[in-house]
């Protein structure tokens, strides 16, 4: 009974974590729920066999079986002993699994349940009552519907029948419990088509529960876009002339006639477009782009002559060294820096739908407001952002910082938290609004966050 509380209660909470990296990595369609699902069971067979060896055998020496046979140690015994403790061990780590994938969003009642299943299994399993005796046919049907009582039976046989009764004799123990040494191998197969049948449910509901991560609109973006990924298409784009100041705000402000397009409404019309695009890029020093224009002159440049694009739907990472100009480009997608580009600068930007963009710096210090803690601060960005009077924005700053892996720092002043929960906090913050933004800018997304934490703001910036 202990080593099958032990089983499933571990193997619920630990197969939790495994659940969530799984529900990130499927969305991204890097491999499907039956692939993880078969590889982690049998991996899981192989640690269940492990611990129920080095449980079997500690327990049957500990409970000084051996000494039933005198003076010789009975394989016979201890190879059917080994067998029964490792299909327990499987059994309540099918059920444990089941309810993992089950509650996966809900841990501690994931726990909880496994113990009450467990207390119940225990009620059916022949010890605390004799199933035969309570004349109940809903108790019979059910103890023989689960065969928990089929593995305490074999048992039973193991520890009082093999070898100790002869033809004439028999055991009293046996008797009392019902236990028929010709029912050995049919309780076993009993038992293992209910594993067979739990383990296929687990399947069933994983593929339920997780077949609309596949379908998610931003999973067939990039399922698509990584069929169809076109060369620099600036046919896509309207140039934007940033030469003059007037004119480039005039173009990055949304214009009316640009239709507001619903959420994923027009995922097939924005697939694979260009959101922003740049041709010539060169940013120098100077501080007035009226000093040099189009000779570079003296002045040093920061960048020189850059190509790129971004598009709808994508990750996009800009690496390099320190120092040379990752901040500057953002900078100047995002029209902070517009007065230092040269005359042969191209930018365009997207004409199928308006461009919502934010920018988190490096250093988050002035994003938070001290003296607020985690939610307060997000809620109050929540009420700037959202001005609709149904809006719940306590619901957002939880949903928020639930997502982010932030709980525990929903009360934590903001000038408390560590810096990797400053730099998810202030990502936290842009997402805050209904509306949210297609564009998201953070400067060193990773830099002080350990590997989880990096995965969770990438995976979150980029899903959402």
């Amino acid at each position: 009974m202990f080593i099958g509380y032990l089983i499933i209660c571990c193997s619920t909470q630990f197969f939790l974590p495994l659940v969530k990296v799984f529900k990130s990595e499927h969305r991204n369609y890097w491999y499907s729920a039956t692939v993880f699902y078969w590889s982690t069971l049998a991996l899981s067979t192989v640690q269940v066999t492990c611990l129920a060896l080095v449980m079997s055998c500690s327990s049957y020496l500990f409970t000084r079986q051996f000494h039933a046979d005198v003076g010789e140690f009975n394989w016979h015994r201890f190879s059917c002993y080994i067998f029964l403790i490792w299909l327990l061990c499987v059994y309540m780590e099918t059920i444990g699994r089941f309810i993992g994938v089950a509650l996966v969003d809900n841990v501690k009642i994931a726990i909880v349940l496994s113990q009450i299943l467990y207390s119940f299994l225990c009620m059916l399993n022949g010890f605390y009552i004799e199933i035969d005796d309570t004349h109940s046919t809903l108790v019979s049907k059910t103890a023989n519907l689960i065969s928990i009582r089929f593995i305490t039976q074999n048992m039973i046989y193991t520890i009082y029948g093999i070898d100790r009764c002869t033809e004439t004799e028999f055991s009293w123990i046996m008797r009392n419990n019902s236990v028929k040494e010709s029912e050995f191998y049919n309780n076993c197969i009993r038992v293992f088509i209910n594993i067979a049948i739990i383990q296929l449910a687990t399947l069933c509901v994983m593929l339920c529960k997780f077949s609309n991560l596949n379908d998610h609109p931003v999973a067939k973006l990039i399922r698509k876009c990584n069929e169809k990924h076109d060369l620099f298409e600036l046919n896509q784009a309207i140039p934007l002339e940033i030469h003059d100041t007037k004119k480039a705000d005039k173009n990055l402000t949304p214009v009316n006639d640009v239709k507001k397009l619903p959420e994923y409404a027009e995922e097939e019309r924005l697939l694979c477009k260009i959101i922003i695009g740049w041709k010539n890029l060169t940013l120098y020093r100077s501080e007035s782009i009226y000093e040099m224009g189009s000779k570079k002159g003296s002045s040093q440049p920061i960048l020189r002559s850059l190509n790129g694009q971004f598009r709808f739907a994508t990750l996009n990472a800009l690496m390099g060294a320190s120092g040379s100009g990752k901040t500057s480009l953002l900078k100047v997608l995002n029209g902070r820096c517009k007065t230092r580009l040269s005359n042969e600068t191209e930018i365009y930007l997207s004409k199928f739908a308006k461009i919502r963009t934010c920018f988190i710096t490096q250093e988050v210090s002035g994003h938070l407001m001290l003296g607020l803690t985690a939610k307060q601060v997000l809620i109050y960005a929540s009420k700037l952002k959202n001005t609709q009077p149904a809006v719940d924005h306590e619901q957002i700053a939880m949903k928020w910082l639930h997502e982010l892996d932030l709980e525990d720092t929903a009360n934590t002043l903001t000038e408390h938290c560590s810096g990797g929960e400053r730099k998810r906090l202030a990502v936290a913050l842009e997402l805050t609004s209904i509306e949210m933004p297609n564009l998201i800018q953070i400067d060193e997304c990773t830099s002080g966050l350990d590997s989880n934490s990096a995965e969770v703001v990438s995976t979150t910036s980029f899903c959402h």
